[in-house]
């Protein structure tokens, strides 16, 4: 992959005691890309009420329903679309993937971009640093967001975030700009306290992965404080407890953890929603896969399989007959084929929407007080105009994105028959007018 790392930054070699499983060190050496404009001290801040209490129900109860992580990437345009604010209200309608780019898009909105004015500044707590301000940070692509459900005894040990799809493919480490959880458990928790260290890279460098450069044997790096009854800081660490619906955000680059679940009430789960954002740098790149995604799950399935294929030493370096023979792979090779052609195809839809609504913001007219203004753009001018300019994707199939943007409510339609719901399958007319919602 041709990644644009020095885009905000630069690359330097880092050692953090670990290496992907499919990664030959001596020939990929672990780097990290430092950001230039890396903040020089620490900021951990906790939000009360994150979450509207209805999504943050829903959120645990499809985590507990699946029972497995799940991750999804959410694009900043995305997130800042309103029509996606609709409940999904319990629909059986939607996929379960549906439901977790719709919950994840929600969230995203909530937490990271939605603009905490003044009346609502007590709903933070800035616990140390600057206050952080995702929501006005252009350099922002998008959220990678994942769900984990825990049970009694569960931890995470000691670690930094980072996209796990670049380091597993190019071993190099790209921390998030911003790294954030929201907790969703309504049971009480004993145990089970966050805990992020103020010492940031530097710290992680001197203990590494899951702590073991400074001791294999503590996979919490030192940490002491769980079950705590409320925000303390002791030796570097910040230490928060379990409370349900409250989000905390802390610059990418800092480690935490969280502690061992001692007792859940009512036989529950612990759920927590992690948040890492990324830019423009490297957002479309981790945006293809997902941490925690069903995606992701087949992609480190793919390279563990290829590792144990023991091929003949051959000119092309496989022996396309030992493939063959082997079923799994095979069938992972077909899986891995056809969610390439489908990852192209969303690929060509989010450009033919771009296209589309770059044709509508170009045909503007002047009002009375020579003011610029949408009248929206005929569907058979769209269709022309892609004529003259495409011969891929079809006119038939602009026709159909033109449809679909219709019924998500993109696009509104100005003029001709607006229901797009009960003509039997039949598109949008060629006649109607649509403008951007």
């Amino acid at each position: 992959m041709d990644i644009p790392f020095e885009k905000y930054g630069y690359l330097e070699h880092f050692v953090d005691g670990h290496v992907p499983e499919n990664i030959n060190s001596s020939i990929l050496q672990t780097k990290l890309v430092k950001y230039n404009d890396e903040p020089t001290t620490p900021s951990v801040q906790i939000y009360s009420n994150v979450l509207p209490p209805s999504l943050c129900h829903e959120i645990y109860n499809h985590t507990v329903k699946s029972d497995i992580p799940w991750g999804t990437y959410v694009t900043k345009e995305e997130a800042m679309d309103f029509s996606l604010e609709e409940t999904t209200g319990g629909n059986t309608a939607f996929t379960s993937s549906d439901m977790i780019q719709i919950l994840a898009t929600k969230a995203v909105h909530h937490f990271i971009f939605k603009t905490h004015d003044n009346s609502q500044s007590e709903q933070i707590h800035q616990v140390i640093g600057k206050r952080l301000r995702p929501e006005s940070d252009a350099r922002i692509h998008g959220v990678q967001v994942w769900a984990l459900p825990a049970t009694k005894g569960s931890s995470v040990p000691y670690h930094i975030d980072y996209a796990e799809y670049i380091r597993y493919t190019e071993n190099v480490i790209v921390t998030p700009l911003y790294a954030g959880t929201v907790q969703c458990t309504s049971h009480k928790i004993t145990g089970g306290t966050f805990a992020v260290h103020q010492g940031g890279l530097a710290h992680y460098q001197e203990y590494g992965y899951k702590g073991g450069l400074k001791d294999d044997r503590d996979r919490m790096a030192g940490w002491k404080d769980n079950n705590v009854e409320k925000v303390c800081m002791s030796n570097g660490w910040v230490s928060i407890p379990y409370k349900l619906n409250q989000g905390i955000l802390h610059n990418g680059t800092l480690p935490h953890l969280s502690g061992p679940i001692i007792d859940i009430e009512e036989q529950g789960k612990r759920v927590i929603v992690g948040f890492n954002v990324f830019g423009h740098d490297v957002g479309e790149f981790v945006r293809k896969c997902p941490d925690h995604s069903d995606k992701f799950r087949k992609m480190v399935k793919l390279h563990r399989s290829l590792r144990k294929v023991k091929c003949e030493s051959t000119s092309n370096g496989i022996n396309i007959e030992y493939v063959k023979k082997n079923k799994a792979l095979t069938k992972l090779l077909v899986l891995a084929k056809r969610q390439r052609a489908k990852d192209q195809w969303m690929e060509t839809r989010n450009a033919m929407t771009n296209w589309i609504l770059d044709q509508i913001h170009a045909d503007l007219h002047e009002d009375n007080e020579n003011n610029n203004v949408h009248l929206g753009i005929a569907v058979s001018d769209l269709l022309s105009n892609w004529k003259n300019e495409n011969s891929h994707p079809t006119k038939y199939d602009l026709h159909i994105q033109i449809h679909r943007l219709v019924k998500e409510g993109r696009l509104q339609l100005v003029t001709g028959d607006s229901d797009t719901s009960n003509h039997n399958g039949a598109l949008v007319g060629l006649d109607a007018i649509v403008l951007y919602q």
